[in-house]
């Protein structure tokens, strides 16, 4: 009779390999992943304020001369702000009338301070849309 022989796997060289690799590139993924998040919540909210913008604008201009036109814009340049989420109290909304007859216009300046999601991505401290259109009732 022969010997036997214990057959045993044979040692993998690889044992702690996959944890090490692990260590270094989790960290490269939780840095895209929050960075994805960061930009996509600036995007979001430049859009927020760029249609809050619009809206006032757009409301101011379609106003009649004799019924403040500017009060109107900011009025509603805030409701916009305010049913999208954003705080009225924090945001700067003014409307301004720009220019004399018979290109007279309206500009709606509205500025919002931001604040990242994350944080690993760098970004501007506050949002800003600046929108001008002309007046539809010109005196």
């Amino acid at each position: 009779m022969s010997p036997r022989r214990c057959q045993t796997r044979p040692v993998s060289r690889r044992r702690g390999s996959y944890a090490i690799e692990f260590a270094f590139v989790l960290p490269i993924f939780v840095a895209l992943g929050g960075g994805v998040l960061d930009w996509g919540w600036y995007f979001s909210q430049e859009y927020k304020v760029q249609t809050a913008a619009k809206v006032c604008a757009r409301t101011g201009v379609a106003t009649d001369q004799a019924e403040d036109p500017e009060g109107t814009a900011e009025a509603a340049g805030s409701a916009a702000l305010t049913e999208q989420g954003i705080s009225g109290t924090t945001a700067t909304l003014v409307a301004t009338p720009v220019g004399a007859t018979p290109e007279e216009m309206l500009t709606c300046d509205v500025t919002v301070p931001f604040t990242a999601l994350v944080g690993l991505v760098p970004t501007l401290p506050s949002l800003r849309a600046v929108v001008t259109m002309r007046m539809e009732d010109q005196p």
